[in-house]
């Protein structure tokens, strides 16, 4: 009887102790997680002047011809090209994941606030160009960190929650610093300024969320890598796709600034006017729209959600270019916003369907290097197509190629990787 009562006890403080640590960790998850929230914030802010804000400024504050306006455009896509040699440097190192993500930011915000120092066009397209290369070197590191943080079944769902975070700051970024230009072009270095230190604020968030080394690099060439493309075919035909896509929607970006800024166009909006078409819509339908696809991201198989994304991306941008009121261009940006709400997710993420536990960062850093090719030609191709092209012929070329990576996504709809 003695000896039945004494297991009891024994069961009961075992039952104790587990539900206490199972507090503890569930308290540290919040915790967590509520630090995630805090960067995304910040990056909201910080991505503002990353993307068309920069573009925007170069067209309307220094006039910037063609080639300054592509170097702009092929900062980021320069950057990831370089994500192999960064991974492969911090592999080697035994720096952790958020330390490198922390010095990354700090470059960030130097540079912006460089760019709020330049008097010249060079050195503003510069600054620029520096802060947007640093900025691709954090998708494989990001990776790693939501890879040791998150439950892989839970992820689409989480970075859900944080990627309408980034759309929410940065969409209300870009409505207040539209007004503020069409107030005074001159305080876009009050509002580089604000970025800067805004990119600073990751810098707090990112102390408080646990990080690990990257995996140990098997071979002292950086560029190994890339060797997945053709050794996994799957991931190889996936990079395809991606690269038909990436062309067909990296060709268009800098032209949405250019069609409704520039005079020769004929639409001439103000810049609170075009921070709203083509920032705070786009914004707005992608915090409305991540939840939902980052629970599909989760619960479904994942060929027929890129599909959709790539039909909806497809009509967003032929609508757009072949529109000039500012309601239809609302919509066709809306519609294109609220694919990249999950376009967002699957980019980050599609990698850890297929990629083998711990080479996460190794085959992103592939995909990242990839898109960054495209990304410097896909811009050049596209101003250099509109000297032969108009607008509406131009769109036609675009929807061409996310066709055909709609057409060959068919091809591995039913890949058991995939299931």
């Amino acid at each position: 009887m003695e000896g039945l009562e004494s297991n009891h006890k024994s069961k009961k403080g075992r039952n104790k102790r587990l539900l206490l640590v199972k507090s503890r960790l569930v308290s540290q998850s919040d915790k967590i997680f509520k630090h995630h929230l805090i960067r995304s914030a910040f990056t909201g802010i910080v991505e503002t002047g990353i993307m068309g804000f920069s573009l925007l400024i170069a067209i309307r504050v220094f006039d910037a011809s063609q080639t300054h306006k592509i170097w702009i455009a092929a900062g980021v896509p320069i950057g990831f090209i370089l994500t192999s040699f960064t991974v492969f440097l911090v592999s080697k190192s035994d720096f952790k994941a958020g330390f490198i993500y922390c010095f990354l930011s700090l470059g960030i915000g130097i540079f912006f606030l460089g760019a709020a120092a330049s008097n010249h066009l060079l050195l503003f397209v510069l600054c620029i160009m520096g802060a947007k290369i640093l900025s691709a070197q954090i998708s494989p590191i990001l990776i790693q960190i939501y890879a040791l943080n998150f439950d892989k079944k839970k992820l689409g769902k989480n970075i859900s929650y944080f990627l309408i975070t980034v759309s929410l700051f940065s969409g209300i970024s870009s409505y207040l610093f539209g007004k503020v230009l069409d107030h005074d072009l001159n305080l876009y270095r009050v509002l580089y300024c604000f970025m800067g230190f805004s990119s600073l604020g990751i810098l707090f968030s990112l102390t408080q969320i646990p990080s690990r080394s990257i995996k140990k690099a098997k071979n002292n060439n950086p560029l190994k890598n890339l060797s997945f493309y053709y050794k996994d075919k799957l991931f190889g035909w996936m990079l395809t796709m991606w690269m038909f896509m990436g062309i067909g929607n990296l060709m268009t970006l800098p032209q949405r600034i250019e069609y409704l800024a520039n005079e020769k166009y004929g639409l001439s909006y103000t810049n609170e006017e075009i921070s709203i078409i083509v920032m705070v819509v786009p914004s707005v339908m992608s915090v409305l729209s991540s939840q939902l696809w980052g629970r599909m991201f989760d619960r479904c198989h994942f060929i027929p959600i890129r599909c959709a994304l790539n039909v909806l991306m497809l009509i967003g941008i032929v609508l757009f270019f072949n529109s000039s009121s500012f309601l239809w261009l609302s919509i066709s940006t809306g519609i294109f916003g609220f694919a990249m709400g999950g376009a967002t997710i699957t980019w980050n993420l599609w990698v850890t369907k297929i990629a083998p536990p711990g080479e996460e960062s190794a085959y992103m850093s592939v995909h990242t290097t990839l898109n960054g090719i495209r990304g410097i030609f896909a811009p050049s191709l596209g101003y250099f197509a509109l000297d032969y092209l108009n607008m509406k012929a131009f769109s036609m070329v675009a929807a061409a190629c996310m066709l055909l990576s709609i057409v060959m996504l068919f091809f591995v709809w039913r890949h058991k990787r995939f299931a």
